[in-house]
């Protein structure tokens, strides 16, 4: 695999496309990748205004309310993850060249075969999370299809009641629901594959930066083990600096992301632990009608591995930081490294919730109180 081209035809490639589909990618031409952003808003504007017209319809029903929040909460999510990068295109821009200037610098050394392996777990994690989502995601959108499906090849006498993809009215555009059910459905199914696109671009590519600096940090490791070896005072002081070097881009890397995306994270934690509640409800009202009860759990699912997907890095950036600590004392590095790396890295929520997954089990714990509170309630 060539370095330089690990976004091109490398592990990243994947990554890459994901971005330029929704205007994300830095390095697509300005004008398309304008017009890209415009078309994708466009898009999600088109559904969210019937999505509110519907929760102003139906808001003296609480039933009703929990499933059309659901809907603009999710939205409301998508959206964020734009926003952030929109507004941080340049700093993401700044990472990528970083990513393969890291590569360039290793490119000779031993430690390559680290930055190729945490490359690769970064692959393998975007493809599992893909997965998971797309297909979830698909089986949410295509499940309200039901009906018809049954009345083709079970009919009867009249037709079955048939639901929509997303809790919208659409009378508001003087459209009629049962005359245009199919293109209503494929609009709504066609946002729900933008707005799954939007989660997948942002938490892959966060995904790989994380799993990039983590491979720098044992990347430190590997560089001061080359000191155990019978070597001369000179080859041991160009150690130490290289192991200082690739200490420093992998910190500087770990507080940009940190500063980057803290304040994300505090909306995304906050929005996933309601969701998971309002979910939970969901569920329960659904208990009667077996394809919908499916589709709930499969998004209640989906949540929970999203918010999962959201607390690993920061479990990741925590323990290879604090693994340099101990390559450190191995090595006998300098006091400078030393201090440094007493305390290790982390990401935060807002700057004061720490990602990790402790950290998750006990939002899932609020979020199941909340959810039997609300239960209790209705």
């Amino acid at each position: 695999m060539k370095t330089g081209d690990i976004f091109s035809d490398g592990y990243y490639k994947r990554n890459r496309i994901f971005m330029v589909l929704i205007g994300l990618w830095p390095e697509y031409p300005k004008r398309p990748r304008i017009f890209v952003q415009c078309l994708a808003l466009l898009s999600l504007v088109s559904a969210m205004i019937p999505q509110y017209a519907f929760l102003i319809k139906v808001c003296d029903n609480m039933d009703d309310v929990i499933f059309a929040f659901v809907d603009q909460m999710t939205v409301s999510v998508a959206l964020v993850y734009y926003y952030v990068f929109i507004k941080n295109m340049e700093w993401i821009h700044l990472t990528i060249n970083q990513i393969r200037e890291d590569w360039r610098i290793l490119e000779k050394s031993s430690a390559l075969e680290t930055l190729q392996t945490y490359a690769k777990r970064g692959y393998l994690a975007t493809t599992f999370y893909t997965w998971v989502i797309f297909t979830t995601g698909i089986c949410f959108s295509l499940l309200p299809l039901k009906p018809v499906a049954l009345d083709i090849i079970l009919p009867l006498n009249e037709s079955r009641p048939r639901t929509n993809v997303l809790k919208v009215d659409h009378s508001i555009y003087g459209i009629d629901k049962d005359k245009y059910y199919f293109t209503i459905s494929f609009h709504g199914i066609m946002n729900v594959v933008l707005l799954l696109n939007f989660i997948v671009a942002v938490d892959t590519f966060i995904i790989i930066l994380i799993e990039h600096c983590c491979g720098l940090f044992e990347a430190v490791g590997d560089i001061l083990r080359q000191m155990q070896a019978d070597i001369s005072p000179e080859h041991q002081h160009e150690i130490l600096c290289d192991a200082i070097g690739v200490h420093h881009r992998a910190l500087t890397l770990a507080d940009s992301i940190e500063s980057t995306f803290t304040m994300m994270y505090g909306f995304i934690v906050l929005v996933s632990m309601i969701l998971v509640s309002l979910t939970g409800i969901e569920i329960i009202l659904k208990l009667g009608d077996p394809a919908e009860l499916i589709r709930f759990a499969l998004y209640g699912g989906a949540q929970i591995m999203h918010l999962l997907f959201v607390s690993i890095p920061g479990q990741e950036i925590y323990d290879h930081s604090s693994r340099v600590l101990e390559e450190t004392y191995i090595s006998k590095l300098i006091y400078i490294m030393l201090m440094r790396s007493i305390k290790p890295m982390h990401l935060t929520a807002g700057g004061f919730y720490i990602l990790c997954l402790q950290s998750f089990g006990n939002v899932l714990k609020t979020s199941f109180s909340f959810f039997t509170v609300l239960l209790s309630s209705r």
